[in-house]
C-alpha cells in the first residue's frame, strides 16, 4: 500500500533549540537561532501530515550555509571548525 492520495510530508521542523543549548553547553550564548557544537550530535524533530509507516522513506537534507562559522564561547573569537575527515586531511598537510 503505498499511499498514492496521500503522500508523506513535512509539516513541522522543531530544532528543540532549548534542549540542543543545553545538551551543547551553549547558554553563554543569546541568540535566537539554533547553535549547535561541531561534531557533536543534537536532536530535532519533525512532524509529518500523517504516521509514518514502514514503506516510507525519509531523506533529510541539512545545510550550514557556504560561509559558516564558530564562535569560541570564552572569546568569541572565530574559530575554524571542520568535518573530521577534513580535520584529519589538514594535519596530515600539517606534518609534511
Amino acid at each position: 500500500l503505498l499511499f498514492a492520495g496521500n503522500p508523506l510530508r513535512a509539516v513541522g521542523v522543531d530544532f528543540l533549540r532549548d534542549d540542543n543549548t543545553r545538551l551543547h553547553h551553549i547558554n553563554e550564548f543569546s541568540h535566537s537561532s539554533l547553535i549547535v557544537r561541531c561534531g557533536q550530535e543534537f536532536h530535532l524533530k519533525v512532524t509529518f501530515n500523517r504516521e509514518l509507516q514502514d514503506n516510507d522513506k525519509v531523506t533529510l537534507q541539512l545545510s550550514i550555509g557556504k560561509h559558516w562559522q564558530l564562535l569560541s564561547s570564552k572569546d568569541q573569537q572565530q574559530e575554524e571548525c571542520k568535518p573530521p575527515e577534513l580535520q584529519e586531511a589538514a594535519a596530515s598537510d600539517a606534518l609534511r
